[in-house]
């Protein structure tokens, strides 16, 4: 009954802050918008759907397998394999995140060519942007550990920070006349650093009270075919298909508008989406 009871409690608040997230991000979007105008919004959100298509259609489900196999290591007290995993999954999820820091580059070059009139921005930006992808390859493990540590709190206010300094930052470019493609691109860099340092700190913590060895990625060492993960890499692998199919529906959307409609449309379009966004939470 307890353990029932604090499911559900972790759930309202993840439920309020997923809420409160979309609300400020919504904000925020207003005033890129009025700023920016629609067809340069379009643009903003079209560089940012390209990147986030291909990330669910190059990425492992690793949070699931990852929380699993975890909690299955710990009834074990087998703290061998809890290291194999760790370092397994976030080497993973760094070889894809620098899969697509250079894939992303060039299918913005690709869709730009076949899909748009003009470029997005400067090749120099979009660079730029890709690198801020960089540091969110520590998202999944950080949010399987906190999950684990039944951290609801955590797993709450950490993303609503994040969004929170987001809008703050960008209230504040538009008060000095400031905000534009670039200084969001920049600021985009800038807040996945600051994220990225956090979910750093946050794991390497857990990681010491587990007696567990500190952050590492391990490529050489990474143990593909180590019977002792066997359930967990087929675990994985069928997690990337269903995950690969469900989010390019979910994501591709804007990227379809964009070819057959102007950067103008993609923009209302892309603050209409997340105005239901808002409007459909509470359901889904």
């Amino acid at each position: 009954m307890f353990l029932l009871k604090g499911t559900i409690d972790g759930s309202k608040k993840l439920f309020i802050g997923r809420l409160f997230g979309i609300g400020l991000t919504f904000i925020s979007g207003l005033l890129i918008i009025r700023t920016l105008g629609v067809e340069e919004y379009g643009r903003w959100a079209l560089l940012q759907a390209i990147f986030s298509t291909i990330s669910v259609l190059v990425g492992f489900r690793t949070i699931e397998a990852l929380t699993f196999h975890i909690i299955k290591s710990r009834e074990n007290n087998n703290l061998s394999q809890r290291d194999l995993l760790v370092s397994s999954a976030v080497t993973v999820d760094f070889l894809v995140t620098s899969f697509l820091f250079f894939i992303g580059v060039f299918f913005v070059g690709v869709y730009q060519k076949y899909a748009l009139d003009s470029a997005l921005t400067s090749n120099l930006l979009i660079w730029s942007y890709s690198l801020s992808i960089l540091p969110n390859f520590l998202s999944n493990t950080w949010t399987s550990i906190t999950r684990i540590q039944d951290k609801y709190q955590r797993m709450v206010s950490i993303p609503l920070l994040i969004v929170f300094i987001k809008l703050i930052s960008v209230s504040g470019l538009w008060l000095t006349n400031m905000l534009s493609m670039t200084s969001l691109i920049l600021l985009t860099v800038f807040i996945n650093l600051i994220q990225g340092f956090i979910q750093y700190r946050d794991i390497n913590i857990w990681l010491k009270a587990e007696r567990l060895p500190s952050l590492k990625i391990s490529l050489l060492n990474l143990p593909w075919r180590n019977s002792v993960l066997s359930d967990f890499w087929d675990m994985l692998r069928a997690g990337f298909i269903t995950s690969s199919i469900t989010g390019a529906v979910k994501k591709a959307d804007v990227l379809f508008l964009g070819y057959w409609r102007d950067e103008s449309d993609v923009g209302i379009y892309n603050l209409a989406k997340n105005l239901v966004s808002i409007v459909q939470s509470p359901f889904s």
